[in-house]
């Protein structure tokens, strides 16, 4: 008989239903405080496999792919653990309708699930989450299913079938007869990655035996266009086909997520966004540990949207909150006491930077002298060394300066950095002698740490600077990056804008406590101090 038609306002034929109570016999919770407990699905996961089920008339599947976008901790990757298994020896074909009209499922008869994601550490994710959910499971007898750290098989390989793991480094295959796959992070699946390429090749795949692909991911990073980002864009233009499940919060753009005062809003939003997970509903987040999270000096303004609130944002995020910056401004500062002297730049390009800091209880920052290429300079325009060393030697003369520090990961002033170690000595910090310290802001574990110190004394209120409108403007244009290494770094918002006295603020201010323990121990014996690694 056919399907027995809707008993409610927009009901439709769900294979979804008996794979949830499916799901519920035969898993349990493979990790946190719910360890070992029948894994029991919420509302909006019943919800989410209901419609990625979902059947027509005549018993097809509607959905070819799907994404479940959601913010950190919400459950996505044993979400995307269930499909895989599910897809593996579950009751996902439709076999017909049984006598009260509702569809019956069998399981596939050549399954071949892959676990996708553009690194082997990513793909560990989710297919650990699966090993460990099926290694708990009656399954094992049940289906005659043969554990691997690397691949799941039914035992003996007597039947066919898979689950395995597969990276963008590997490649993936053309043409291999794939019927379900996992595409894991897909926010990280960027081109350059080959993130576009494997995707297209697993969707194609798939196609082949009439399976579907399910993406699960956090809000995607503007304009870096990733699979996510790009999945996203299909899903406003309502593909046919595709299913886009994401729930993000209701946030004013203008908003600090980060201000004290926001935090009765900020908890609102996250119950929107984390639902019956959250602890308070039933489920296993703290909200209140998220806010934590989200007010530590260390996550970005971005990284809240994008991880915590689910909202797709840009990458990039101001590195220095310019309104906070402006209001430590104070141009009334005495300079009597010992300063270090910090100095970046380069040789043609960006700018060639002097500033300072006060070594007092709250330091001060001062700008000495900015020097910027000229709009219309021609390809010989170089920064004018003689007035650099002129401002240097008169600083040096006018000031207690206990420390000169530069950045020495770049090279292109090497000659004019020897000039001054050979006028003023490299420093030996433990003797308390000598003024030139090699600062190496290409170390990013170094320059994360001091940039943490600076984002933390700023929001208190630590520290004040002289408001110069040059450094003021690198401040703005700095925003926050990370390195190949994946260290946090100063990076320009746009590659015409300047950073560069943001740079030197942020390693002169790192080198402060140093500098202050030169100062205490010039007269009275030697300073402890702990060198760069």
């Amino acid at each position: 008989m056919p399907w027995r038609g809707p008993e409610y306002d927009g009901e439709f034929p769900s294979l979804g239903w008996a794979l949830v109570d499916w799901f519920e016999e035969h898993f349990k919770v493979p990790a946190g405080e719910h360890y070992g407990k029948p894994f029991k699905l919420i509302r909006e996961q019943v919800e989410f496999f209901v419609r990625l089920y979902q059947l027509d008339l005549d018993g097809r599947r509607v959905v070819r792919r799907a994404s479940r976008r959601g913010a950190k901790g919400k459950g996505k990757s044993p979400e995307g653990a269930l499909f895989a298994g599910a897809e593996f020896c579950g009751p996902v074909m439709f076999d017909g309708w049984d006598a009260a009209g509702e569809p019956v499922g069998r399981p596939r008869d050549f399954p071949w699930v892959q676990v996708a994601a553009v690194s082997e550490d990513q793909t560990g994710n989710l297919y650990l989450v699966l090993r460990e959910m099926l290694a708990e499971s009656a399954l094992i007898e049940e289906a005659g299913i043969d554990l691997g750290k690397t691949r799941v098989e039914f035992r003996g390989n007597h039947l066919p079938g898979r689950i395995e793991p597969v990276t963008a480094s590997a490649g993936a295959r053309e043409g291999q007869p794939v019927t379900a796959a996992v595409l894991e992070e897909t926010h990280l699946w960027l081109p350059e990655k080959g993130g576009h390429r494997m995707a297209a090749v697993l969707r194609r795949n798939a196609a082949k035996t009439g399976g579907v692909t399910l993406e699960v991911t956090n809000a995607p990073a503007l304009g870096e266009r990733s699979v996510a980002e790009i999945t996203a864009e299909a899903a406003e233009k309502a593909q046919r086909g595709l299913l886009y499940d994401s729930t993000q919060a209701a946030w004013p753009v203008d908003a600090d997520p980060k201000d004290p005062e926001l935090r009765d809003k900020v908890m609102v939003a996250l119950g929107e966004v984390y639902g019956d997970s959250a602890l308070s509903r039933g489920g296993w987040v703290d909200l209140d540990r998220i806010y934590d999270e989200i007010t530590d000096v260390s996550t970005s303004s971005a990284d809240v949207l994008r991880f915590y609130f689910n909202i797709a944002a840009k990458a990039e995020s101001k590195a220095f909150d310019p309104v906070q910056f402006r209001e430590l401004a104070s141009e009334d500062h005495d300079i009597d006491g010992p300063v270090i002297l910090m100095f970046d730049g380069a040789r043609t390009r960006d700018c060639a930077v002097l500033s300072a800091w006060t070594l007092d209880e709250s330091p001060h920052h001062f700008a000495v002298k900015v020097w910027e290429r000229p709009a219309r300079a021609d390809d010989t325009y170089e920064h004018p060394r003689g007035e650099i060393r002129s401002e240097v030697r008169d600083f040096i003369d006018g000031h207690d300066c206990v420390m000169f520090v530069y950045d020495s990961s770049f090279h292109e002033l090497s000659s004019m950095y020897d000039e001054w170690i050979d006028a003023y000595d490299e420093a030996d910090l433990k003797k308390s002698t000598g003024l030139m310290v090699g600062y190496p802001t290409a170390s990013g574990q170094r320059m994360q740490a001091a940039i943490d110190r600076v984002l933390e004394d700023l929001r208190e209120g630590l520290f004040t600077h002289d408001g110069d409108p040059q450094i003021t403007s690198h401040v703005d244009h700095a925003v926050l990056g990370k390195n190949r290494g994946g260290w946090r770094t100063l990076m320009k918002e746009k590659d015409s804008l300047k950073i560069d006295g943001a740079v030197t603020m942020t390693f002169g201010y790192d080198m402060i406590p140093a500098a202050r323990l030169v100062a205490e121990n010039r007269a009275s014996g030697p300073a402890v101090f702990v060198g760069f690694s």
